[in-house]
């Protein structure tokens, strides 16, 4: 990913398909609402390509995801994550040996810290191991309960 032209690091292409799921809960794409357990999934498409197509292993190409919690849809660069989710995890596997698995999801129930309005919106965006990162996603709202 250290190519010019990368500075938009996957800008539109993660084609994130930013889903809120909760378990019997939700709306529309755009909208959710929580499950009796408050459990609030964010999932969104592993990116295997930068905005000029050129290929990417997301296994070694990417670092981690920050994701944007706001009360309107406009995010900048001055804003904060509310979490930084890694963007490949370490597991163990039934036979003992170490693997890698692509993280694709977050609990949006686990942030602390944010605004009391029930209507926010949540976006995020990828880094690259090389600081790279990509451009705001298309927010999504979320109306919590």
């Amino acid at each position: 990913m250290n190519r010019p032209g990368t500075l938009k690091l996957f800008l539109g292409l993660l084609a994130i398909a930013m889903i809120f799921a909760a378990c019997g809960g939700g709306g529309s794409e755009s909208q959710a609402t929580g499950s009796p357990s408050g459990s609030m999934l964010l999932s969104w498409d592993v990116p295997d390509a930068t905005i000029d197509n050129t290929a990417i292993d997301p296994y070694e190409d990417l670092d981690h995801y920050e994701i944007y919690v706001g009360v309107d849809p406009v995010f900048t660069e001055e804003d904060t994550p509310a979490a930084v989710v890694s963007a490949v995890e370490d597991i163990l596997s039934d036979n003992g040996q170490i693997g890698r698995e692509l993280i694709t999801d977050f609990d949006l129930a686990l942030l602390e810290g944010l605004p009391s309005a029930s209507q926010l919106y949540v976006t995020l965006r990828a880094v690259g191991t090389d600081g790279q990162k990509s451009g705001f996603m298309e927010p999504v709202s979320w109306t919590r309960s």
